[in-house]
């Protein structure tokens, strides 16, 4: 994982070309300003081996203290839906992302799994950020059951 840079130029070897929609120029922003808010470059791949030393789950031991991760996942008093960067719904919390160029979704899941979804584009039509989550839970019901080797062991 890395910060990305700003121009088609500054783009990573194995880094994605962005497109816009609607006239947007993806490479019009300072990305390398928006470190932690928006200037990630990840595979998808990478966010799901970090998002399970995150995910308060037995499986990987977490890498923040139970009480960092209690702070990060509680809602607050003016939004109760919304902890420290993660919507929260039941014991299950998600974050959805976009900028020109880009539209995300990472979530850990009360039933015990995560995943993540990373285009190199976004929309602008009514629903979008709900189809783009829908995309795990179709995958989920086309295939309820999961490996359970340990697919980050390289």
């Amino acid at each position: 994982m890395t910060i990305g840079g700003n121009t088609l130029a500054d783009k990573q070897a194995k880094e994605v070309t962005y497109y816009g929609q609607s006239g947007e120029d993806p490479y019009a922003y300072n990305i390398t300003r928006m470190d932690a808010h928006g200037g990630w470059v990840a595979t998808a791949a990478d966010l799901a081996r970090f998002l399970v030393y995150i995910d308060k789950f037995p499986v990987r031991p977490d890498i923040l203290t139970s009480a960092s991760l209690t702070t990060m996942y509680t809602g607050s008093t003016a939004n109760a839906g919304y902890g420290c960067g993660w919507a929260i719904a039941g014991d299950s919390y998600f974050h959805q992302g976009s900028l020109p160029g880009t539209a995300t979704e990472q979530a850990r899941l009360g039933n015990g799994f995560n995943f993540v979804i990373l285009t190199n584009t976004r929309s602008f039509k009514a629903n979008f950020d709900f189809a783009l989550d829908q995309i795990f839970w179709k995958a989920l019901a086309k295939n309820p059951t999961w490996a359970t080797g340990d697919l980050f062991l390289k």
